[in-house]
Protein backbone atom coordinates (compact mmCIF):
# COMPACT_ATOMS: atom_id res chain seq x y z
CA UNK A 1 0.00 0.00 0.00
CA UNK A 2 1.28 3.45 -0.87
CA UNK A 3 1.52 5.86 2.07
CA UNK A 4 -1.24 8.48 2.09
CA UNK A 5 -0.83 11.78 3.95
CA UNK A 6 -3.48 12.36 6.65
CA UNK A 7 -2.39 15.54 8.43
CA UNK A 8 0.36 18.12 8.25
CA UNK A 9 2.63 19.13 11.16
CA UNK A 10 -0.03 21.51 12.54
CA UNK A 11 -2.53 18.61 12.61
CA UNK A 12 -4.60 20.13 9.82
CA UNK A 13 -6.39 17.33 7.97
CA UNK A 14 -5.48 16.97 4.30
CA UNK A 15 -8.94 16.86 2.72
CA UNK A 16 -7.52 16.34 -0.76
CA UNK A 17 -6.48 12.81 0.28
CA UNK A 18 -9.86 11.83 1.77
CA UNK A 19 -10.96 9.91 -1.33
CA UNK A 20 -7.68 7.98 -1.49
CA UNK A 21 -7.95 7.02 2.19
CA UNK A 22 -11.57 5.88 1.84
CA UNK A 23 -10.66 3.89 -1.28
CA UNK A 24 -7.82 2.17 0.58
CA UNK A 25 -10.15 1.34 3.48
CA UNK A 26 -12.83 0.04 1.10
CA UNK A 27 -10.25 -2.19 -0.61
CA UNK A 28 -9.50 -3.77 2.79
CA UNK A 29 -13.02 -3.84 4.26
CA UNK A 30 -15.03 -4.88 1.25
CA UNK A 31 -18.66 -5.06 2.39
CA UNK A 32 -17.79 -5.31 6.10
CA UNK A 33 -18.57 -2.18 8.09
CA UNK A 34 -19.74 -3.04 11.63
CA UNK A 35 -16.39 -2.95 13.44
CA UNK A 36 -14.41 -1.45 10.60
CA UNK A 37 -12.83 1.91 10.05
CA UNK A 38 -14.69 3.18 7.01
CA UNK A 39 -14.36 6.97 6.97
CA UNK A 40 -11.60 9.48 6.51
CA UNK A 41 -12.61 11.30 9.71
CA UNK A 42 -11.99 8.17 11.84
CA UNK A 43 -8.43 7.98 10.51
CA UNK A 44 -7.87 11.70 11.14
CA UNK A 45 -9.18 11.38 14.72
CA UNK A 46 -6.83 8.45 15.37
CA UNK A 47 -3.91 10.58 14.18
CA UNK A 48 -5.01 13.50 16.38
CA UNK A 49 -5.37 11.20 19.40
CA UNK A 50 -1.87 9.85 18.79
CA UNK A 51 -0.51 13.38 18.54
CA UNK A 52 -2.18 14.23 21.87
CA UNK A 53 -0.58 11.17 23.45
CA UNK A 54 2.82 12.45 22.27
CA UNK A 55 2.16 16.01 23.45
CA UNK A 56 5.06 16.21 25.94
CA UNK A 57 7.65 15.20 23.37
CA UNK A 58 9.36 17.72 21.07
CA UNK A 59 8.07 17.40 17.50
CA UNK A 60 11.48 16.32 16.23
CA UNK A 61 11.37 13.41 18.68
CA UNK A 62 8.04 12.14 17.32
CA UNK A 63 9.41 11.20 13.91
CA UNK A 64 9.19 7.48 13.20
CA UNK A 65 6.40 6.82 15.68
CA UNK A 66 3.90 4.18 14.53
CA UNK A 67 0.29 3.97 15.73
CA UNK A 68 -1.53 0.64 15.49
CA UNK A 69 -5.27 1.30 15.73
CA UNK A 70 -8.37 -0.91 15.69
CA UNK A 71 -11.90 -0.38 17.00
CA UNK A 72 -13.24 -2.40 19.95
CA UNK A 73 -15.11 -5.66 19.49
CA UNK A 74 -18.82 -6.26 20.11
CA UNK A 75 -19.96 -5.23 23.58
CA UNK A 76 -22.48 -8.04 24.07
CA UNK A 77 -21.37 -11.53 25.01
CA UNK A 78 -24.35 -12.89 23.06
CA UNK A 79 -22.39 -11.97 19.97
CA UNK A 80 -20.43 -15.21 20.40
CA UNK A 81 -18.43 -15.07 17.23
CA UNK A 82 -15.47 -13.11 16.05
CA UNK A 83 -16.08 -10.11 13.85
CA UNK A 84 -14.09 -8.52 11.05
CA UNK A 85 -12.35 -5.29 11.94
CA UNK A 86 -9.96 -2.90 10.23
CA UNK A 87 -6.45 -2.57 11.63
CA UNK A 88 -4.56 0.51 10.46
CA UNK A 89 -1.00 1.67 10.95
CA UNK A 90 -0.27 5.39 10.97
CA UNK A 91 3.25 6.77 10.79
CA UNK A 92 4.50 10.13 12.08
CA UNK A 93 7.05 11.81 9.84
CA UNK A 94 8.59 15.26 9.87
CA UNK A 95 5.76 16.46 7.62
CA UNK A 96 2.79 14.95 9.51
CA UNK A 97 0.87 11.69 9.85
CA UNK A 98 0.53 9.15 7.05
CA UNK A 99 -1.68 6.09 6.58
CA UNK A 100 1.03 3.47 6.23
CA UNK A 101 -1.06 0.32 5.89
CA UNK A 102 -4.51 -1.15 6.51
CA UNK A 103 -5.52 -4.78 6.85
CA UNK A 104 -8.46 -6.90 7.90
CA UNK A 105 -8.26 -8.17 11.47
CA UNK A 106 -10.63 -9.96 13.81
CA UNK A 107 -12.11 -8.88 17.13
CA UNK A 108 -13.92 -10.94 19.72
CA UNK A 109 -16.77 -9.95 22.05
CA UNK A 110 -15.65 -7.46 24.70
CA UNK A 111 -12.19 -7.13 23.20
CA UNK A 112 -10.76 -3.69 23.87
CA UNK A 113 -9.84 -1.25 21.14
CA UNK A 114 -6.23 -1.30 20.04
CA UNK A 115 -4.37 1.99 20.39
CA UNK A 116 -0.70 1.08 20.53
CA UNK A 117 2.07 3.58 19.91
CA UNK A 118 5.46 2.18 18.93
CA UNK A 119 8.33 4.60 19.41
CA UNK A 120 11.88 4.75 18.15
CA UNK A 121 14.91 4.80 20.47
CA UNK A 122 15.34 8.53 19.80
CA UNK A 123 11.71 9.12 20.80
CA UNK A 124 12.30 7.11 23.98
CA UNK A 125 15.31 9.33 24.77
CA UNK A 126 13.20 12.46 24.19
CA UNK A 127 10.52 11.13 26.59
CA UNK A 128 13.10 10.39 29.29
CA UNK A 129 14.74 13.79 28.83
CA UNK A 130 11.38 15.60 29.07
CA UNK A 131 10.34 13.56 32.12
CA UNK A 132 13.59 14.21 34.00
CA UNK A 133 13.93 17.89 33.04
CA UNK A 134 12.46 19.28 36.30
CA UNK A 135 14.79 17.14 38.45
CA UNK A 136 18.42 17.53 39.38
CA UNK A 137 20.88 15.44 41.36
CA UNK A 138 23.03 17.38 43.86
CA UNK A 139 26.72 16.71 43.30
CA UNK A 140 27.25 15.94 47.01
CA UNK A 141 25.08 12.81 46.81
CA UNK A 142 26.83 11.25 43.83
CA UNK A 143 28.91 8.16 44.61
CA UNK A 144 32.64 8.69 44.47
Amino acid sequence: MKRIKITDTKMTAIAANADAIVAALYAVNGRSNSFCITTWSEVVEAAKDAEKALAGIPKAGRIGTILSYRLAGPSANRYGYRANATLIWLERTSSGWYLRDATMSTVFPREAALFEITITPSTRDAIVKAALAPFSVPLSTLPV
